[in-house]
Parts: structure tokens; C-alpha cells; sequence
């Protein structure tokens, strides 16, 4: 497998702008799949240099193939809404669904 480079980094940064240009997404977007410190591309592909360390280009692939997945199944609205929910809800919403399975 090849090192990760500038020229990969470079690469990939112009195709995910055009990914998400074309299919009308933002950075925002996909910051909130991968759960990037900001929105900012160098956050971004700094999670991406991760999964080319675990399994080269191919796996990078495989992520950004499952957050377009999840767009066009349109979870990326009950993911913002957790995300920006306090966590103490979020596990409220758990302790839900829990008490529902239970019926109590």
C-alpha cells in the first residue's frame, strides 16, 4: 500500500468538494457522518488519512459509500437532531426505547 501523500491528500480534497457539490451536500454534511472536529478540510481528511491507514484507498471508499447510503435513505436529518441534542437527551431517547421494548 502506498504512503499517504500531499498528492493523495490533494486528490482526494478535489473530489470530495466535487462528491458534494455534486449531489448538493456541504462540508457540514459530511462532517456530522464522520464525526470531524469541524467542518474545515483538513479535519475531514485527517479522518480519511485514518482509513487509508487501516485500509488504503479502498477503505475510504467504503466510508464515504456508507455516508451516501445513509443520504439516500435520508438519515442524515435524525442524525443532525442527535448531534445537536444535548447528550442527557440522547440517552433519554435510549431509555425510550428500552421502556417501550419492555412495556413498561
Amino acid at each position: 500500500m502506498k504512503k499517504w501523500t500531499n498528492e493523495i491528500e490533494d486528490e482526494l480534497a478535489v473530489f470530495i468538494k466535487e462528491w458534494l457539490k455534486h449531489s448538493g451536500r456541504t462540508q457540514a454534511d459530511l462532517c456530522l457522518f464522520l464525526n470531524a472536529s469541524n467542518t474545515r478540510m483538513s479535519s475531514l481528511l485527517e479522518i480519511l488519512k485514518k482509513d487509508y491507514d487501516k485500509g488504503g484507498i479502498s477503505k475510504i471508499a467504503q466510508h464515504l459509500s456508507d455516508v451516501e447510503r445513509s443520504w439516500a435513505h435520508g438519515h442524515d436529518s435524525q442524525l443532525e437532531s442527535l448531534n445537536r441534542s444535548d447528550p442527557l437527551g440522547q440517552l433519554d431517547l435510549l431509555l425510550d426505547e428500552i421502556k417501550e421494548d419492555c412495556d413498561i
